[in-house]
């Protein structure tokens, strides 16, 4: 770890109950010096120790902040001329710059399903100033403790710089640069990203604490840009997160998408990899994901992607308008399916109703991983003054009013005759005994007509 650094502990906190993840992008904020962050709590010091003593201050009773917006020019002494947008959402940013004192950002909250991957940002620089004894220079570092104040064994990051000749520290020197004028400078090139695995602390708090610093009393603090962000995952799939399992219903491919990192490694079935953040799979599998993280070993995600088509349906009814109450077929067809399910009852591709009101049928059919919808309305309407018991007796017809075609239904074995209202015969049938016969009728302009047995003339309406 930090052997010549002592370690600043966390004060005591409360558990929160407010929390997920409060302005973690500073986004609420306007820009300018604050004495209050919202969702953070502020600290600073005064450096006491010895040199090599790190994080070892008086705290004072004044302490403030920078909120800068990003990309902007340069600021203070950082490199280079144009600070670059930060990698996460928004423009606000947390800027550290105090020559000679430490400070601070800390913020506890409750790790849930939707913000455990938590991810941090900085740029930045330090100037050397011929500085050589062992960490003379400053610090920067992000730390976690959970709900009792004891530091979490991991995803801690820090990063120190150190004099030209001097002894790394065992801190290390992440990511910096010489900076071509003023050569005693050292920055950034990019921002740097570090992320937090905090799926382990679902279900309690943890606090991260954000520090500036300096190793020694006549050492510099390093001026940092500081930016967080916290989400449900490292990798969404068409832009959703639903756990380490997917069933994708598409023809074609699927997006699998990182969260922003330094660098991304995918690797797929048959032989898949890339490193891009988002990639398009067209293949069911298992995928893993593998995103720089600094100076850990890179967090590694694996999802099980399952890539189905979605079946195509349509469904139909014998009769779309009926008079009376009377039987309905409905009947489902499509391509790629194995079941059916009716809303109303049926599980096979008909189903009979006797709607006694104009209803809406749903049938859902599944290909065995994907399902697809259809719906089928059957509509009643007013017969327009026909008395439905004049269409009981020896002739059941329906539906009436009719649409292309309607079904007789006779208590006897007859001959049944159609005519017009000028009593022109139009169509002739045979019927038998408690037989149902589809008579089509879209020849026919609509109108009143009538169907006859020996007995009763009964009256039709068609409609278009």
């Amino acid at each position: 770890m930090w052997l010549c650094c002592s370690a600043l502990m966390a004060q005591t906190e409360q558990k929160p109950v407010n929390a997920p993840c409060v302005n973690e992008g500073f986004e609420s904020m306007a820009v300018g010096t604050f004495t209050a962050v919202p969702g953070w709590t502020l600290g600073a010091g005064s450096y006491t120790g010895t040199s090599g003593n790190c994080g070892v201050y008086s705290s004072t009773a004044f302490a403030n902040i920078d909120i800068m917006s990003v990309p902007a020019g340069i600021v203070g002494g950082i490199a280079p001329i144009v600070i670059p947008a930060s990698p996460f959402s928004g423009t606000n940013v947390a800027y550290f710059h105090s020559p000679n004192s430490f400070k601070s950002l800390k913020q506890s909250f409750m790790v849930t399903a939707t913000n455990a991957f938590y991810q941090s940002a900085y740029f930045g620089s330090s100037t050397l100033f011929g500085h050589a004894s062992c960490c003379d220079q400053g610090f920067f570092r992000i730390r976690f403790y959970d709900c009792s104040n004891a530091a979490l064994p991991t995803n801690t990051l820090l990063v120190a710089h150190v004099g030209p000749g001097a002894l790394a520290c065992n801190m290390g020197t992440i990511g910096m640069v010489a900076a071509s004028s003023p050569t005693s400078t050292i920055y950034t090139p990019k921002w740097f990203i570090k992320n937090y695995d905090l799926r382990p602390y679902i279900g309690t708090c943890v606090t991260v604490v954000v520090e500036n610093g300096r190793c020694s009393g006549g050492g510099h603090t390093q001026e940092m840009l500081f930016d967080s962000q916290c989400s449900a995952s490292p990798f969404y799939v068409n832009g959703v997160y639903t756990g380490n399992t997917y069933v994708v219903c598409t023809t074609g491919t699927v997006a699998l998408e990182s969260a922003v990192a330094n660098s991304y490694t995918w690797t797929g079935p048959g032989s898949f990899t890339s490193n891009s953040q988002t990639v398009s799979a067209s293949a069911s599998g298992v995928y893993t994901l593998s995103m720089d993280n600094l100076v850990d070993p890179p967090l590694t995600y694996t999802m099980n992607v399952t890539i189905a088509a979605t079946p195509t349906i349509s469904a139909v009814a014998s009769s779309s308008v009926i008079c009376a109450t009377q039987p309905i077929t409905l009947t489902a067809s499509g391509t790629g399916i194995t079941t059916y399910t009716w809303s109303s009852t049926g599980s096979t591709a008909t189903t009979v109703v006797t709607p006694s009101a104009t209803s809406l049928y749903t049938v859902t059919a599944n290909s065995g991983t994907c399902p697809a919808t259809a719906t089928v309305s059957v509509k009643k309407v007013i017969c327009q003054g026909i008395d439905e018991k004049e269409l009981a007796g020896y002739l059941q017809i329906w539906p009436n009013p009719a649409q292309g075609k309607f079904t007789v239904r006779s208590t006897n074995a007859e001959n049944l005759v159609v005519t017009d209202m000028a009593g022109r015969k139009l169509k002739e049938l045979s019927v038998s005994k408690e037989g149902d016969y589809t008579v089509t009728v879209d020849d026919l302009p609509k109108g009143i007509y009538f169907i006859s047995n020996k007995q009763r003339t009964y009256k039709v309406v068609l409609l278009e």
